[in-house]
């Protein structure tokens, strides 16, 4: 519970502006706080999360479209990487990988890369630390390589 703690605090302090995730606003928080409401003292994969980098990184995805809306049904490819499909086990929409890169710039990387237009909102919370980062593609608008080389500054 006590990483539960510190992304709630995270996320409030995001709502009040003290802290930037690039995908929270005020009018779609209630969609956001599915992916941050629940304990991170472990990530614990399942068919909606994904563990990478041996399990410090919990990802999970939401998506929307004009159509439906859902979870993200994760699958792992391997230690560091992973993908999501939305609509069909056999459509990949968005793949993802976490790299530990504390050697070269002391942070965690995160690589993610969609094969959709719909909305997609992804969490990526380091498990250790409870620290949260979130990302997001429009509605009706290609998604946008993501290359966070900078996203978790949380190297031991």
């Amino acid at each position: 519970m006590r990483l539960a703690y510190r992304s709630i605090v995270a996320l409030l302090l995001c709502l009040a502006g003290s802290v930037a995730l690039p995908f929270l606003s005020l009018d779609s928080a209630p969609f956001h706080w599915q992916l941050f409401a629940q304990s991170y003292d472990k990530c614990v994969a399942d068919k909606t999360t994904l563990c990478l980098s041996d399990g410090r990184f919990q990802v999970r995805t939401l998506w929307s479209s004009q159509g439906g809306a859902g979870q993200g049904q994760a699958v792992a490819l391997t230690g560091d990487t992973g993908y999501f499909w939305f609509f069909d086990k056999n459509n990949v929409e968005m793949v993802i990988k976490v790299l530990n890169a504390c050697s070269i710039n002391n942070a965690f990387w995160v690589f993610a890369g969609g094969l959709t237009d719909v909305r997609v909102e992804m969490s990526v919370i380091d498990t250790e630390t409870g620290v949260p980062r979130g990302y997001q593609n429009p509605l009706n608008t290609p998604f946008q390589p993501i290359q966070d080389t900078r996203a978790f500054s949380t190297c031991p």
